[in-house]
């Protein structure tokens, strides 16, 4: 099993450089994932979102020192490169293993934190408390092009309608296509969908690609981890033996 290691040296070189492609994958995801739900951490609570969206985006950081670190290691046949190759590649592994199980479990609350979070954000909206809310509220509704939770009339049952002195202007600005309400000359038009299936449904695609990709790099890593244990193996098996006798001496 150790004797010809040249497809495990080959396999080992191309996976360096696929590591490379896929850290800047990694890290572009784990970037756009954070700036994306910045804007939904008080209303949707995407705490868990980030936390795998840190542990993808660290393990593309790691995954392209490994890169450089297998592909030297595999042509050089370096004893401690493939050590320290292999024992990074298993920390990514764990750190991928766990990203992915957090999107997996996160997953099933999904529903209920968006529910909570959306019911919540219309009901503090408007308050000078909560003015991030506010914020987020208005973002998420421009942005995912919705208004209220199931529909427009939500705005209907909430703390800032009944609070208006004008109860003309029955939702927010947010709310509206061009970004403007104008009630007076009944030009409004608004948008008919709820925010709950659309930010609900953007969450689970988000969570849903993290898993995936993270799965996917794991098992690639696992067939990387077993070459570059050959490897090793080759070090230590096929050192030459030379006797006191020889010419040439002992060799250690």
């Amino acid at each position: 099993m150790c004797g010809n290691a040249k497809p495990q040296k080959a396999f080992l070189g191309i996976l360096s450089l696929v590591f490379w492609g896929v850290a800047a994958g990694l890290m572009f995801m784990g970037a756009w994932m954070f700036k994306e739900y910045q804007h939904y951490d008080e209303i949707a609570e995407a705490k868990y979102t980030l936390i795998s969206a840190t542990i993808i985006m660290a393990s593309g950081v790691f995954l392209f020192l490994l890169g450089i670190i297998g592909c030297v290691g595999a042509f050089k046949e370096q004893k401690c490169l493939l050590a320290l190759f292999f024992s990074v590649m298993l920390l990514i592994f764990v750190g991928l293993v766990a990203g992915s199980a957090l999107a997996y479990v996160y997953r099933d609350q999904v529903d209920s934190r968006v529910m909570d979070g959306i019911t919540e954000g219309l009901d503090k909206y408007g308050s000078k408390n909560h003015s991030v809310i506010t914020d987020e509220v208005d973002f998420m509704q421009s942005k995912l092009q919705c208004c209220g939770l199931h529909n427009y009339t939500d705005w209907l049952n909430t703390t800032w309608y009944h609070g208006q002195t004008n109860k003309t202007v029955a939702y927010p600005n947010s709310c509206c296509v061009d970004g403007k309400c104008d009630f007076a000359n009944n030009s409004t038009v608004l948008y008919q969908k709820g925010c709950y299936d659309k930010l609900r449904d953007q969450f689970l695609g988000h969570l849903g690609i993290i898993a995936g990709v993270g799965t996917a790099v794991a098992i690639i890593q696992i067939l990387g981890m077993v070459c570059s244990c050959v490897l090793i193996c080759r070090r230590k098996s096929d050192m030459p033996y030379i006797g006191l006798n020889e010419p040439t001496g002992m060799r250690v």
